[in-house]
């Protein structure tokens, strides 16, 4: 019988990668015009939710913060998603480009936004020892 000593991990993780600008969650209630449906929700996952479903297609929302710490839902990202990694994943990020930098600002001024465009990236793990 074989016995294991030192360290074992059962782990699980999700990540993103997009280019995106930075927005308050009042300001992309106000440019999407969901105040009445908001008001519906008293939960901060729901209005996020809420947002997310109203974009128009194609964008995508994120939520910033630690999220061991406390997810913000107040400050979001949004914009395209570029890709997503696992632990220990090699994930190739496609280049950006000014064409496709163009196409995400169009996008956000569809509704009444303008933003600096950014690379955000968060990497969650879990490992539980």
């Amino acid at each position: 019988m074989k016995i294991r000593q030192g360290f074992v991990s059962n782990s699980s993780s999700s990540s993103f990668i997009m280019r995106a600008a930075k927005f308050t969650q009042k300001e992309l209630i106000k440019a999407l015009g969901i105040e009445d449906k908001v008001e519906q929700h008293d939960d901060e996952y729901d209005i996020y939710d809420e947002i997310g479903m109203n974009l128009p297609t194609g964008l995508d929302i994120e939520s910033t913060g630690n999220y061991f710490d406390g997810t913000d839902f107040e400050n979001l990202i949004v914009g395209v998603n570029c890709g997503g990694f696992e632990d220990g994943e090699v994930t190739e990020i496609g280049e950006h480009t000014k064409e496709s930098d163009k196409k995400i600002l169009e996008e956000l001024k569809s509704i009444g936004l303008e933003g600096d465009l950014k690379t955000f990236i968060q990497m969650i793990s879990n490992d539980n020892y």
